[in-house]
């Protein structure tokens, strides 16, 4: 249909992710690069294993920021309206989860505490940036049990555990 879109690489979730850019709209597909949106607010990294990496995720999402995209589509749930809202709690999200990950696993916590602790994150997060919740109970901590998994792996890989 004469659209033009460019096609970038965007590691950090997974060592082969990639965007789609619109050239003539400016609307950024997401695919999983910011983590897991609800109305405009990430609230959940997608720290899954096995190729998640902090650094290379925060590079990849100022990168993607600095496109100044006009709208911004993730994976699921719609587009995300609020741009710039989506790419700060993304930061947000991913260091934080991080930082309660590392504490919690330092301390000798089980995986299940750990995903009793991201879910209070979710829970935390304003009721209106994210209701109505798309997200049932026991599949989401499924998704939380495995971003335990990807920051131990992340973790480890960088010796600080």
């Amino acid at each position: 249909g004469g659209r033009e879109v460019e096609l970038l690489y965007t590691p950090g979730h997974t060592l082969n992710s990639m965007c789609l850019l619109d050239l003539a709209s400016r609307g950024l597909f997401l695919g999983d690069a910011l983590g897991t949106l609800a109305g405009s607010r990430v609230v959940m990294p997608q720290a899954f294993p096995t190729q998640f990496d902090l650094e290379t995720t925060l590079q990849t999402i100022d990168r993607l920021e600095a496109l100044r995209p006009s709208l911004v589509y993730p994976s699921h749930f719609g587009p995300a309206r609020d741009v710039a809202l989506a790419f700060s709690s993304a930061r947000e999200v991913v260091v934080t989860w991080k930082d309660v990950a590392l504490e919690a696993l330092r301390a000798g916590e089980p995986a299940e505490a750990i995903v009793d602790r991201f879910q209070a994150l979710v829970d935390g997060y304003p009721a209106e940036e994210t209701s109505p919740s798309p997200y049932a109970r026991a599949p989401f901590r499924v998704m939380l049990g495995l971003c335990v998994t990807g920051y131990t792996l992340y973790f480890r890989r960088k010796g600080l555990l």
